[in-house]
């Protein structure tokens, strides 16, 4: 019987996966990793910024929680930094969260009614009941706009590591650079298996 805290070791490298070199071998990679304009990935805290120094490119992070502590909210916050601040293009994968929600959160960051108490999304909800052309021609002339192709949603549910590779592929292929990749959640995740034999593919996998 497997010990419920097992750690899960990876698999064996294939023969032609095996990399080996000097130092030198190595030098452009260590090169473009720390030229900033590469390498500058915002958490959207100062505080965390100073620490990691915007050195996230090649990094997974993790946001864990409780149930409704916003960590959604947080993702969705550090996506659009650095979209509006950074020029990154990020790939926003959401499994848990419907499109309308999601939406409604995108716009809310893009639009602010500063003399409102109430939300860019609950104002233009009430206002497409009588002027359906205004709200249409603001999403598209102000959203859209705003975001271009840098943002990147995808509804699918249960993906795996693999799928999130052919999502990568395809944006880079029609579109650009992906430099982010937010998976919004790691429990919605694809594969057969525990949930902590899951975990441990998914984490190592992304």
């Amino acid at each position: 019987m497997k010990d419920e805290f097992e750690i899960l070791l990876p698999e064996s490298l294939k023969v032609d996966d095996l990399d080996i070199r000097p130092i030198s071998g190595w030098f452009d990679e260590w090169v473009t990793g720390i030229k900033e304009e590469k390498n500058k990935i915002s958490l959207k805290f100062p505080v965390y910024d100073h620490e990691m120094r915007g050195k996230l490119r090649g990094k997974l992070g993790v946001i864990i929680h409780y149930g409704g502590t916003k960590k959604s909210l947080l993702s969705q916050n550090i996506a659009h930094f650095n979209i509006f601040f950074n020029q990154h293009r990020v790939i926003y994968s959401s499994m848990e969260m419907g499109v309308v929600e999601l939406g409604s959160r995108f716009i809310n960051l893009a639009v602010d009614y500063e003399e409102s108490t109430e939300s860019a999304s609950e104002i233009l909800e009430k206002t497409y009941k009588t002027n359906p052309a205004f709200v249409i021609d603001l999403l598209i002339n102000r959203v859209a706009t705003a975001y271009g192709d840098w943002l990147q949603i995808t509804q699918n549910s249960g993906l795996t590591c693999d799928g999130y590779k052919t999502l990568l592929e395809r944006v880079e292929t029609h579109t650009g650079s992906v430099d982010i990749l937010i998976v919004d959640g790691l429990s919605m995740m694809g594969g057969k298996g525990t949930e902590l034999e899951l975990a441990n593919t998914h984490t190592r996998g992304l």
